[in-house]
């Protein structure tokens, strides 16, 4: 998957070092200059059906180079340019995701009060912690797998079927937000975004740019 959301491999880690190129369809290409002189290719599009899709390619080396030399300055069209250094937009996303998932836990008590109203509070705070400390790529994968869990307790009419349903929601909340703040960077979405969605993601990366 998309190499900027997690690590490389077990262990590696890179720079970025030659440009990004985005091609009619909507790819990105470029190389990874990773510790021990390795290099790889990644490649991020869409699939016919709008998902994510991406590889990462080995490269082969001539034996014997030198060490690599300084990455050059960010130049129009290159990865630094278009979405900012890796390690900020690795923060970014690491602050936007527990901010999206500390504000969702706490409206859902303060929302979800009533007694009847328990196994929604439970679901949906279930459902935020659940999307804690992972890659979009992976909350994308985890919404999928929530919808279908809750379509299963609607068909067996279980009866802890507003658990099921509270937790995709709040899954899908943390979806939204992510996916615009993704968007705002300049990057592809997860999954469906909203104009509330908008606002929770200017919010988050206004309070985060405003950090001294």
């Amino acid at each position: 998957m998309f190499p900027v959301l997690g690590p490389l491999a077990p262990g590696v880690t890179g720079s970025y070092r030659s440009p990004t190129v985005r091609g009619e369809d909507g790819e990105l290409v470029g190389n990874v200059e990773v510790d021990g002189g390795r290099a790889r290719r990644f490649r991020v599009s869409r699939d016919e059906s709008g998902k994510l899709v991406g590889d990462i390619e080995e490269l082969d080396r001539v034996a014997g180079v030198g060490p690599v030399e300084p990455a050059p300055e960010a130049t129009p069209g290159s990865f630094n340019d278009v979405f900012g250094s890796v390690e900020a937009l690795q923060m970014l996303l690491v602050d936007a995701l527990n901010h999206i998932i500390d504000d969702g836990i706490e409206a859902a008590r303060l929302n979800y009060v009533k007694p009847g109203d328990t196994l929604k509070r439970e679901g949906a705070i279930a459902g935020f912690e659940d999307c804690r400390r992972k890659v979009p790529a992976k909350i994308a994968a985890l919404l999928a797998e929530a919808n279908e869990r809750a379509r299963q307790a609607m068909r067996e009419e279980d009866s802890r079927y507003w658990f099921w349903r509270c937790r995709v929601l709040a899954i899908e909340w943390v979806a939204n937000v992510l996916s615009n703040v993704l968007v705002a960077k300049g990057m592809l979405p997860i999954g469906k975004m909203t104009a509330r969605g908008r606002l929770k993601a200017a919010e988050i990366i206004g309070v985060r740019e405003s950090r001294p």
